[in-house]
């Protein structure tokens, strides 16, 4: 593993910031321009697309209800720059549901058949956060011609729950949040699950959006999210482990959340629970020769969300790099 000091950079990432009206466009232009995609299966996946030019850029969300509209804030500026798309897994949004396996290789399977249903020309630069990383590493260790590019955004990390436990043994007292999803899960909902198993609505969603942001919040959604997550330590960690190879010279940027705001889950083990997440992300720097860590400041775990700033000028930089790399 390469020094420390040699994979850290501590930068406050400015360029390319969002304007003021993008996250107000982008959910006029998702609602407009969203489409179906169907895959050899069957199943459809809803893809959105922004901005032309190559290497398009594809971002995974992580697991969440949100789905696609976590990248609200970034895709519309980097649709400025060339070609921007994400989707919604089966299960989330406007996505079909599926009773077939929900660990990340199946997803990564998923993820290449939805690239070729669609048309997408290879290579990629892969943008993923958090649970996304999982998808994505595993899609680009099995797709290394087709990617250019990979940037993870405080990724999940392989058997990271037990790792920390393992550090911090408080940890495991914590309430098992699979549970909660898997009351939320049932279809029909109970009437009395309904509350707690809808998000807030972020300010920023258009009022005129604000119910089909709750709508969102369906039992397929919160079936999707359990099992994706009951696979994380299991089948998915297992695949990143057995799979894991040498990406080569492919540039590789991770953008890890500020260590000093807090684990607000976590409480007093917060700082502990910080020093775990980074030496993780700090370890994961081997996967490539050209691998840049860089902490982010003023932002939690959704980046993309607390400084879209910061994604947008990495993501734009690693772009222009894949660019002039092919001249």
């Amino acid at each position: 593993m390469r020094q420390f000091l040699a994979s850290l950079a501590v930068l406050l990432l400015l360029g390319f910031p969002a304007r003021g009206d993008d996250t107000a466009d982008w959910w006029k232009n998702y609602a407009a321009d969203a489409k179906p995609v169907t895959l050899p299966d069957g199943k459809k996946l809803s893809l959105f697309c922004q901005g032309k030019g190559t290497p398009v850029v594809m971002m995974e969300a992580g697991l969440s209800a949100g789905g696609i509209t976590v990248w609200r804030k970034v895709q519309t500026a980097i649709g400025r720059v060339t070609r921007t798309c994400a989707y919604d897994r089966a299960g989330i949004w406007n996505s079909d549901s599926t009773d077939g396996p929900r660990d990340a290789g199946a997803e990564a399977d998923d993820l290449a058949a939805l690239l070729k249903a669609a048309h997408l020309p290879a290579p990629y630069v892969i943008v993923a956060h958090s649970y996304g990383g999982y998808i994505t590493r595993l899609y680009t260790g099995r797709h290394t011609q087709d990617v250019a590019g990979l940037l993870l955004i405080d990724p999940s990390e392989p058997h990271q729950i037990a790792r920390t436990i393992e550090a911090l043994p408080a940890l495991a007292k914590l309430p098992d949040l699979g549970a909660g999803l898997k009351d939320c899960a049932v279809d029909p909902r109970p009437e009395a699950f309904v509350p707690k198993c809808r998000r807030a609505v972020p300010g920023d969603v258009p009022a005129d959006m604000a119910e089909r942001y709750r709508d969102s919040q369906t039992p397929a959604a919160a079936n999707a999210m359990m099992r994706e997550g009951a696979a994380m330590e299991g089948l998915s960690s297992q695949l990143l482990d057995t799979e894991k190879k040498s990406l080569g010279a492919m540039p590789f940027v991770l953008l890890n959340r500020d260590p000093t705001m807090p684990f607000p889950e976590l409480a007093q083990e917060s700082v502990g629970a910080q020093r775990g997440w980074l030496q993780m992300h700090v370890e994961t720097m081997d996967l490539s020769s050209d691998s840049q860590l860089i902490v982010v400041p003023h932002a939690g775990h959704n980046i993309q969300i607390d400084r879209p700033d910061a994604v947008i000028s990495a993501v734009t930089d690693m772009v222009l790099k894949v660019r002039k790399a092919r001249k």
